[in-house]
């Protein structure tokens, strides 16, 4: 009796022991993993930082499988699936992240981010800023959750407050300072540019335009069928007929977009025969051809002659001296590119006395440029 009593004493202090032990390795072996899980997540968010997702998925997977109840892996899941679009995968991250810590600062920030590139609502971006707000209660050195709540502003529209928001980015010179400065111009430009259409935003995001988003920014942002209803009744009537259906008066097929929107807009812009943005002789309209500074110089010269009813436009410069290095004045789109230069519609590089031509034209640039001619054909009118 003595001895099971005995035993069972040595059996239970070695059990505690053993569990003692136990306790101490996993304890250890945590610390160990949370600053592995720290590294690794560092190291894949730069990888999605500069669009290589496979090898950022890979990591944030790995994250998910050997983090254990770590938010790190769902945050980079969320973040990387928002900017693919996956929005109901992202969504499913983002607060899994939330629910594992929630006082996790980089979990609130992709929460904000997934309803940010979702907007879904009127109301997103108010859902959105509030859950920067709180990854930024929790940590307010956190770089990321202010450049992407800049970011979130921009996306709204919000071009004061996302300027303000990068400017503070930028001050502090860290790792985001670059962007952040960049970003202060583009929304400095979409300021400028403002009132931006809603539908338009995005495009004026974009480094790039293609045709099919300039005729969604023709159409939604300057309003040229309207403009031409008021300012050229006759030219209305033939490109759209008396009841303004352009229906019957365009030859496009659409099959080159499952985009109704595009489409549409396509078929409503065509009957013009603008310059530079009309239907090919094979009746393609090619949407996602991008359009370069002087193509799209070429286009506003056009509109400015049509609206204003003034060929002369068309032909002021012919013969006269090139101020470009990179622009000759027999250049196809010479005549264009001094128009818009002459009426401060499209910049160049004064400094270096460059235009470049075969760049491609920015969505913040071609909106401004918008803006202006709007204006000129208020102080021609006027």
């Amino acid at each position: 009796m003595k001895n099971t009593l005995r035993n069972r004493i040595v059996f239970f202090a070695l059990l505690v022991y053993t569990l003692l032990i136990l306790s101490c390795s996993a304890g250890g072996r945590q610390a160990v993993n949370v600053e592995k899980v720290t590294s690794l997540y560092g190291a894949a968010f730069l990888k999605l930082e500069v669009g290589n997702f496979k090898d950022a998925e890979a990591s944030f997977r790995q994250l998910l499988l050997e983090g254990g109840k770590s938010p790190h892996g769902n945050t980079g899941m969320a973040m990387l699936e928002a900017e693919r679009g996956n929005y109901l995968r992202a969504t499913f991250h983002s607060k899994k992240a939330i629910r594992l810590d929630d006082r996790f600062s980089d979990a609130w920030m992709a929460r904000g981010h997934v309803l940010s590139m979702r907007r879904n609502g009127e109301n997103w971006f108010d859902e959105a800023s509030a859950c920067f707000v709180k990854a930024l209660e929790i940590d307010s050195e956190n770089e990321r959750a202010l450049y992407y709540y800049a970011n979130s502003a921009l996306m709204a529209g919000r071009f004061d407050e996302a300027s303000e928001l990068f400017v503070t980015v930028a001050m502090r010179k860290q790792r985001l300072a670059g962007r952040a400065r960049s970003r202060m111009t583009l929304a400095a430009t979409l300021r400028d540019a403002s009132p931006v259409v809603p539908s338009c935003i995005d495009i004026g995001l974009d480094g790039t335009v293609d045709r099919a988003g300039l005729a969604v920014l023709l159409i939604e942002q300057l309003g040229i069928v309207e403009i031409v209803g008021s300012r050229r009744p006759d030219l209305y009537r033939s490109s759209y007929g008396a009841e303004g259906s352009s229906e019957t008066k365009h030859v496009y097929s659409g099959k080159e977009t499952d985009d109704d929107r595009v489409r549409d807009t396509i078929a409503r812009l065509t009957p013009l025969k603008l310059t530079g943005l009309s239907i090919y002789p094979n009746g393609m309209f090619y949407p996602d051809k991008l359009i370069t500074r002087a193509q799209f110089a070429t286009v506003i010269q056009d509109i400015a002659s049509i609206i204003n009813d003034d060929d002369t436009i068309t032909t002021r410069y012919i013969g006269s001296e090139t101020p470009f290095r990179d622009v000759r004045n027999d250049y196809y789109a010479f005549n264009a590119i001094r128009f818009c230069m002459d009426n401060d519609l499209l910049p160049h590089d004064a400094k270096s006395g460059e235009f470049r031509p075969y760049d491609s034209i920015s969505g913040g640039e071609a909106l401004l440029a918008l803006r202006r001619l709007a204006d000129f054909f208020a102080e021609k009118s006027g």
